[in-house]
């Protein structure tokens, strides 16, 4: 896998009359984006707009403090045990308008989607059984605060690995090949907890929601104020939380492609 961090000024993607970025190239050889337009102009990079987001949403859209909800998906909040509390069987708030965009906005770009996975990774690190509304340390929050280290595996590839039906691996639980950055990929393109950035390509002067969960009943997000990593309540009214979606693009889809991958020259897949 190879990634892009920091200030790039070579990632852009015009798609489906959007602007995108390119996170990563995953390793089958495809391409994986991050949304950054709702126009038929990329931002240069530092510009900061909200149009760089499809909307706003709450994470679940249920309230108290129960460990299921930090779930792209989720069992029983008054379960026993780990199992059931995270089994997926509910769509969060997030999956679901995420899924609706897709729909609306991508079904007829299908076939140069690629079908790859999305982590929501709900294992635990060094606190809680993540049951209940116990208050639990998720493994998200142990990689990003205590060992300082990113990874691209999912623990539990058999719940937390989100797939559609289209793939033999993971929980298959998508009806749409689209999903959320992981804390993790925001981490290796330089995202960090504690130092200020406003030129990562992943800051956009607004908070939006990473499909990782922190600790407690947190969700990982990217800050707007100042370019960090930071976390939220799975329900945060407060103030609106952006939805920036992810999808990934077939390596064919670049073969046709136009432009050289810059803001004002991006990457055109026709």
């Amino acid at each position: 896998t190879y990634y892009f961090r920091g200030a790039p000024t070579y990632n852009y993607v015009k798609f489906a009359g959007y602007c995108w970025r390119i996170v990563r190239i995953n390793s089958d050889g495809s391409y994986r984006l991050i949304f950054d337009g709702l126009s038929n102009t990329c931002y240069q990079n530092g510009v900061s707009t909200s149009n760089r987001h499809v909307g706003t949403s709450l994470y679940n859209n249920n309230y108290g403090s129960y460990d299921a909800y930090v779930g792209y998906m989720y069992g029983s909040y008054s379960a026993s045990t780990y199992a059931a509390t995270h089994a997926n069987t509910n769509n969060s708030t997030i999956k679901t308008y995420l899924e609706n965009w897709y729909t609306s906005n991508l079904s007829s770009y299908e076939s140069k989607i690629a079908d790859m996975y999305f982590c929501n990774d709900r294992s635990i690190s060094t606190k809680g059984d993540g049951i209940g509304s116990n208050a639990t340390n998720w493994g998200g929050w142990y990689r990003r605060s205590t060992k300082i280290t990113p990874s691209l595996y999912c623990p539990q590839k058999d719940n937390d690995l989100f797939t559609t039906t289209g793939l033999s691996n993971g929980n298959r639980k998508l009806s749409k090949k689209i999903g959320l950055l992981t804390m993790d990929e925001a981490f290796y393109a330089g995202v960090y907890q504690d130092e200020v950035n406003y030129a990562n390509y992943l800051y956009t002067g607004n908070h939006y929601w990473l499909g990782t969960p922190n600790f407690d009943w947190d969700l990982q997000i990217v800050r707007g104020d100042d370019g960090t990593l930071s976390s939220k309540a799975f329900n945060e009214q407060n103030y609106a939380i952006y939805a920036k979606p992810v999808i990934n693009l077939k390596a064919s889809a670049f073969d046709t492609a136009t432009g050289v991958g810059t803001y004002n020259n991006p990457f055109v897949i026709n």
